[in-house]
């Protein structure tokens, strides 16, 4: 019986991410006003929120992989260039050209090219579907937020929504 040391490991490291969120992240990055009334609408709520539950998930993976074993002869995970791990390193690539593009096209059009290379990304069978929804929905949102609730979404430097 061998241990599922993959799990030990991303356990370990995910668990000591959510430390250095809890501990350095989100206190230095996250200005919290002192007149804030009720805790769930300080600016800090939700991102300990996930912070915890992510630490609570890196422990959870670290003790399946102290605990648990995997049977003879089975192999512990895929390997690294396996269909799966590629295609986390893509949605990982979406996510970081989604950060960057948002100053430079705005969230609308920057949340429209995600969810479609999420939707390449997954081979979802209804492209036709996932094209209209991936234009639509953060058109819709938009207009949502800005004209009636009243919130300004991020606008780009080139193309600027009404």
């Amino acid at each position: 019986m061998t241990r599922l040391n993959t799990d030990l490991w991303v356990g370990v490291g995910v668990s000591l991410f959510a430390v250095a969120l809890l501990v350095y992240v989100i206190p230095q990055a996250v200005v919290v006003p002192r007149s804030v009334r009720y805790i769930v609408l300080s600016p800090d709520f939700w991102p300990e929120i996930l912070a915890y539950a992510l630490l609570l998930l890196g422990v959870l993976m670290t003790l399946k992989g102290i605990f648990f074993t995997a049977p003879d002869g089975q192999a512990e995970g895929p390997s690294l260039f396996s269909a799966g791990s590629l295609r986390v390193l893509g949605i990982g690539g979406v996510f970081a050209g989604y950060y960057l593009l948002i100053p430079v096209l705005g969230m609308v059009w920057a949340s429209v090219l995600a969810y479609g290379a999420l939707a390449a990304i997954f081979r979802s069978r209804h492209r036709l579907a996932a094209l209209l929804v991936a234009i639509l929905l953060p058109l819709i949102l938009y207009a949502f937020f800005t004209h009636i609730a009243g919130v300004p979404i991020p606008q780009g430097q080139y193309v600027r929504l009404p």
